[in-house]
């Protein structure tokens, strides 16, 4: 049998035609019927959820090996360069992640949708039973208490000699077919009771553990696609800024996503193959699921189905303890009528008797109305719609967003890489002595003669290539510019000072060094070709050695 209003989507269809192979026995296709407590159907469903995880296994795979051949290949460095065309790459990759980003979220919110309708179906379809066991007490309690005390009561005041014996024997009998008519009302109405008590299922609890589980799912899901996002900001930031360290990042970064996103796919694979399965027929499962229940297959299939043709399991009890008071009521007016003219005493209770069936009367039609399928099987839809309509869809989005996801940050993982290791350094920038053309950038006080010479001489003494203390003290005292090539001139071998024609003594003359006339305006900071400089004999001594030089 087929549902009447509910037909299958496409996308169930399609999820539901994917074969269900068994691992375990060579790859054998099962039967693809929902049942999740069969552990051949599960093992199913696991080889399609363990495919992901395989492609995550072999990603990073590929990982391992080109970061170690990358390494290898660190060896001979290439000279840095500028990478727009990696960068424009990186920032495609990154918007279409966000798209698939985009549509993850809303995925997210639509399977959210759904399953609100699941548990919100499950409260109604509880409050309307609650509702039918309330009135269904209340008449029961009405008919076999009430009703019958009153009745008992009325049947004694009759019992009284009038002097019509006839009408007092009317009477009588009148009140003994009513005293029978209300116990059996009442074990209809019981009927009715016990069929509703065999339902038990407490809709509230499902209510509200499918809430508390899917506001986990939700939460965890956006928590997700929220890290996406910052991992693909941070792209946006390190292509922006050129930085080699945001970059490196967002590779790491990158890395621990790809885990995530293969990861959740399997899952979300896993839970959307089952709901397809279960989408395709939903009826099947529920009735043979409720056929353990000691509730009756016939009211089962009444609220799933709602036949136009089909009777309503309550209907005949309902029925007859309507028939039942109605027969009351026509008494009950017969006894009216002839107590108001024997009995005036007896009218209160007549009254109480009226008025009591009257509002059980009420009750039960609107008994009949609640125990109509039209009220559950509209919830039942809702629910069904839920999970097969709204559910499912978002769970598809979020298979493609998360697949896409997948794919795009394994690229932009391998993009960033390449960046990140092409990219150029930035250079340190120094404040340049605009007087001064030889000092490119700022000097230590001790010997910025000496490094402006020795920038473009490799026989530098060891002494004035390590931080002497003598000479230090001598920048510290302000002895001058002239007294420190003396003393740097002691071990090269270079004259000292250079007399002018009119006596004055001009800063020392370093071997090596331009005339003091020269004052060039820019500096070339391409070193010069080797010259042949003959060794300084004072380069084999020691540090030690050098400073008792500088002592004597």
């Amino acid at each position: 049998m087929e549902a009447q209003n509910y037909t299958a989507t496409w996308l169930a269809e399609w999820l539901h035609s994917w074969p269900r192979l068994m691992i375990s026995q060579g790859f054998m296709e099962t039967n693809s019927t929902f049942a999740p407590d069969d552990y051949d159907y599960l093992e199913a469903l696991t080889f399609w959820g363990a495919i992901p995880i395989a492609f995550l296994f072999l990603s990073l795979l590929f990982f391992l090996v080109y970061f170690c051949c990358w390494c290898c290949c660190c060896r001979h460095p290439k000279p840095k360069r500028r990478i727009p065309c990696l960068k424009c790459f990186l920032l495609l990759f990154t918007v279409l992640c966000l798209v698939a980003l985009a549509v993850g979220f809303y995925g997210n919110q639509l399977m959210n949708t759904g399953v609100s309708d699941v548990a919100d179906a499950a409260e109604n379809a509880n409050e309307t039973i609650v509702k039918v066991e309330t009135q269904v007490s209340i008449i029961d309690r009405t008919l076999s208490d009430d009703l019958t005390q009153s009745l008992e009561d009325l049947k004694g005041t009759f019992s009284l000699p009038i002097s019509n014996v006839t009408v007092q024997e009317k009477l009588q009998e009148l009140t003994s077919a009513m005293i029978l008519y209300v116990e059996e009302a009442a074990d209809s109405v019981v009927e009715v009771k016990q069929e509703i008590e065999k339902i038990n299922v407490e809709f509230n609890e499902v209510a509200s553990m499918i809430r508390h589980y899917e506001f986990l799912r939700w939460l965890v899901t956006i928590i997700v696609l929220c890290w996406e996002a910052i991992v693909c900001l941070l792209v946006f930031l390190g292509v922006c800024r050129s930085s080699r360290c945001v970059l490196f990042l967002v590779a790491a970064l990158g890395l621990i996503t790809l885990i995530i996103c293969w990861t959740a796919l399997g899952v979300k694979l896993f839970v959307s193959l089952g709901t397809s399965d279960f989408c395709v027929s939903p009826d099947v499962y529920i009735t043979d699921q409720t056929a353990e229940f000691p509730l009756g297959e016939d009211v089962v299939e009444y609220y799933v189905y709602c036949y136009p043709d089909t009777d309503n399991p309550f209907q005949n009890p309902l029925k007859d303890g309507q028939t039942n008071l109605d027969l009351t009521q026509t008494n009950i007016h017969k006894v009216e009528k002839l107590a108001a003219l024997y009995y005036p005493k007896a009218m209160s209770t007549v009254h109480v008797i009226v008025r009591g069936l009257n509002q059980t009367e009420a009750a039960i039609h609107q008994v009949a109305a609640l125990v109509d399928c039209d009220v559950l099987h509209s919830e039942y839809m809702r629910a069904v719609t839920g999970v097969c309509y709204c559910a499912l869809d978002g769970l598809a989005l979020l298979l493609v967003s998360i697949a896409g996801a997948g794919f795009l940050f394994g690229l932009m993982v391998l993009v960033a890489s390449c960046a990140w290791r092409r990219l150029a350094t930035k250079k340190n920038y120094y404040k340049v002595e605009k007087t001064d053309g030889l000092y490119p950038k700022p000097q230590s006080d001790a010997t910025p003669y000496l490094d402006a010479y020795y920038s473009h001489n490799t026989t530098m003494p060891a002494i004035l290539r390590s931080p002497d203390p003598e000479v230090s003290s001598i920048s510290s005292t302000g002895r001058g510019s002239v007294e420190i090539a003396q003393r740097a001139n002691q071990y090269t071998g270079g004259p000292t000072t250079q007399q002018l024609p009119n006596g004055e003594q001009t800063l020392p003359l370093i071997r090596g060094s331009p005339p003091p006339a020269y004052h060039p305006v820019t500096v070339d900071h391409t070193p010069p070709p080797p010259t042949s400089i003959p060794p300084n004999p004072y380069d084999e001594y020691t540090v030690d050695q050098y400073r008792q030089i500088c002592i004597h």
